[in-house]
């Protein structure tokens, strides 16, 4: 089973990526149309880590029932007593998730998931360590049109000067530390692929899908790698 997770900061171009590669029919990804296509789980990033630790029952029982009541697990309609299965057998919280998400692409006639999370940006490292065969995609979009992307995105209007201008200033500074962790990430690790925004934008020719399906090692064509949503874009307006 191939495990695939998506990062990248919000507005970068990482539900486009997701939503293309779950619509090949050798790729299984929890998806709703509320949330534009591809969920993120935002699980080792916040949900595990706010029920304490694995060997703590109570804890652990806890993370079980909430997971239980979870969109990202409900959307997989998966059977619920199936996490009391995996809260005996399972080492850790991480090991819950992958194995739920295996199965979830096995009933789903899938060899590989996809998982994406912004949030999951700066725990790369924590994911890789979970799970040492899983493989990266790392988007990355020129910082202006980024920093451009959160001001405007999700039915936001900008805010008048001097507070407009601290909010570009925080944005590009954020962008840019993310950048270069992500990109020191990738650079160690081979299992991680940089995905440039504009190059997938301008893929007219299928190259960086190609390229990407290639990495993967996916059983797939790129024309395939088609978003079965409609594009979330800041930029639809004036």
């Amino acid at each position: 089973m191939k495990r695939i997770f998506i990062l990248g900061l919000q507005r970068s171009g990482t539900t486009w990526l997701a939503n293309m590669l779950a619509a090949l029919p050798t790729v299984a990804a929890i998806e709703a149309e509320e949330h534009h296509g591809v969920h993120e789980s935002i699980f080792f990033s916040h949900f595990a880590r706010a029920f304490g630790e694995w060997y703590d029952l109570p804890a652990r029982r806890r993370f079980i029932e909430a997971f239980k009541q979870s969109d990202y697990f409900q959307l997989s309609d998966l059977e619920p007593e199936l996490l009391d299965e995996f809260a005996d057998t399972k080492n850790s919280h991480e090991d819950v998730f992958l194995a739920m998400m295996d199965l979830f692409a096995e009933v789903n006639g899938a060899d590989a998931w996809i998982e994406k999370s912004p949030h999951h940006t700066f725990f790369a490292e924590d994911i890789a360590k979970a799970a040492p065969d899983a493989q990266f995609l790392i988007v990355q979009r020129s910082i202006p049109d980024l920093v451009r992307s959160r001001l405007f995105g999700f039915g936001r209007s900008l805010r008048w000067p001097p507070m407009r201008w601290l909010d570009v200033a925080r944005g590009a500074l954020a962008a840019k530390h993310a950048e270069r962790e992500m990109l020191a990430f990738a650079e160690n690790n081979p299992h991680a692929m940089v995905v440039r925004y504009e190059e997938l934008v301008a893929d007219d020719d299928m190259v960086v899908r190609e390229a990407i399906i290639d990495f993967l090692g996916l059983d797939a064509y790129p024309d395939d790698m088609v978003s079965q949503y409609e594009a979330n874009s800041s930029f639809s307006g004036a």
